[in-house]
């Protein structure tokens, strides 16, 4: 504003040189403050928006439920809450997260699946198959539970998850004693000595496929899909050997208590979550995952697998929670 006219501005006396300046200050004190105010309501009012559809999207999230009270229903109408609910969850969920969900009821003839057929880097979830294989071949008589396995630093350290990464005097264990660091810890080095003796390629990818009855996109990779999933925890239900109950006693048992296994906390009868979580954050997608049994009046498998883009675990972990306890609300309804 000082620059315009500048050239044609007659020269003023002392005194009113001082009551220009304090003019023109008070002005930008004045201009300032309006700004300044204009910019912190501006400020506010995005974040207002953004915490009212955040607060939106967690009330539209708790009142998904569209159960009816003192309503008994039918089997086909319990199995079409399923659907109907997923529907409505999944258009609540940021454009930048990928679901894949599976529920499939083990006492009825109730499955339904949401992109079944999306494959995901699977992360720790396959350990669960790895200790299947395990118990498998133990079954078999070509392994024992005694079995000594050897730790190769170079052909097993992994770092990541589970305690072995820390010792720095570990030698080897026994089989099931590395189950058990895989599934209730999640450990890496623990998985990769079992791989060892089991293969990969040759051995676990093809023992995935025999049990599920789906071929691998690329049995190269660790990937899987919900309907992959579905089929590893239905075979271990129907299990007949002895490493079915130590299997999900060890998930039932894992360090790791959240997503799924948070509706043991509200669930009105009594249950268990058998669950193996799965994160996997990478340069261009973050994985994270969830499937379990959930054993009670009426047993079921859920199968929940997640990619995103710039959205936080704990974000995504609270999603995979929010849906778990919808169908648990879902299973415990009333039927004919």
């Amino acid at each position: 504003m000082e620059k315009e006219g500048q050239s044609n501005r007659t020269v003023p006396k002392s005194h009113d040189v001082w009551v220009v300046c304090i003019i023109i200050v008070a002005c930008l004190l004045v201009n300032g403050i309006a700004c300044i105010v204009a910019i912190t309501k501006s400020a506010n009012d995005s974040v207002s928006t953004q915490q009212q559809a955040q607060t939106q999207n967690e009330r539209t999230l708790s009142v998904i439920e569209v159960i009816e009270p003192e309503k008994t229903y039918t089997q086909a109408e319990q199995c079409a809450l399923v659907e109907q609910v997923t529907t409505t969850f999944l258009q609540h969920i940021p454009a930048d997260i990928e679901f894949a969900m599976s529920y499939h009821a083990l006492t009825t003839d109730c499955t339904y699946t949401y992109n079944e057929a999306m494959n995901f880097q699977a992360a720790s979830t396959v350990k669960v198959a790895i200790a299947l294989y395990v118990y498998d071949e133990i079954a078999l008589g070509n392994l024992s539970e005694d079995t000594w396995l050897s730790y190769d630093e170079a052909r097993h350290f992994e770092a990541g998850a589970g305690p072995l990464q820390y010792e720095t005097d570990f030698t080897g264990a026994d089989v099931a004693t590395l189950v058990a660091l895989m599934i209730q810890e999640s450990d890496n080095i623990a998985t990769n000595m079992l791989l060892s003796q089991l293969g990969w390629t040759i051995g676990t990818q093809r023992y995935i496929e025999r049990i599920t009855g789906i071929t691998p996109v690329d049995p190269t990779k660790n990937e899987l899909s919900v309907s992959q999933q579905q089929a590893i925890l239905t075979y271990l239900w129907q299990a007949t050997t002895p490493g079915r109950d130590e299997i999900l006693t060890l998930m039932q048992t894992t360090s790791d208590q959240s997503r799924i296994a948070t509706i043991t906390t509200t669930a009105t009868t009594p249950i268990t979550v058998a669950h193996k979580i799965g994160d996997y954050p990478d340069d261009d997608a973050n994985y994270y995952h969830d499937i379990a049994i959930v054993d009670g009046q009426r047993p079921y498998i859920v199968v929940i697998m997640s990619k995103s883009t710039g959205v936080s675990n704990e974000t995504i972990y609270t999603y995979i929670a929010k849906y778990a306890q919808l169908l648990q609300n879902i299973n415990e309804i009333p039927l004919l």
